[in-house]
């Protein structure tokens, strides 16, 4: 019994880690292609494939002081929010002004791949107000 079960166990943790694979190649693909957006962590064998962080690479925003870049990704993630599209995404508390996207196993890829032309709707809105 505890064999068999253990078995299930093991197809369980491969479906989560391919979900997850599944999800920050995604994000991965779309920051590839979306000039405006780099990875947090320059190191790809760095990145983490659950908590998925990135960045606003344009000089409009990298030139802006700290509190103004915090400033910036508070009004995306405030649109996201009041959309109803994102939770939790804004970057670690004392990491650089940043988004982070759970990619883990309890979220399907197709949700990040729904979040992602989102993001890119907020941040026009809100760069239409500082570039």
């Amino acid at each position: 019994d505890s064999v068999a079960s253990r078995g299930l166990g093991d197809v369980y943790k491969r479906q989560i880690i391919n979900r997850s694979n599944k999800s920050f190649n995604i994000v991965s693909e779309w920051i590839s292609k979306t000039s405006w957006v780099e990875f947090l962590c320059a190191d790809p064998s760095s990145r983490s494939n659950t908590g998925i962080t990135f960045q606003i690479s344009e000089e409009w925003f990298v030139k802006m002081e700290d509190i103004l870049k915090k400033e910036v990704m508070k009004k995306i993630i405030t649109k996201l929010i009041e959309e109803k599209v994102a939770n939790d995404i804004n970057g670690y508390p004392k990491a650089p002004a940043s988004f982070r996207v759970w990619g883990g196993g309890t979220v399907e890829p197709e949700d990040i791949n729904t979040l992602l032309p989102w993001i890119e709707w907020a941040y026009s809105e809100v760069k239409s107000k500082y570039a």
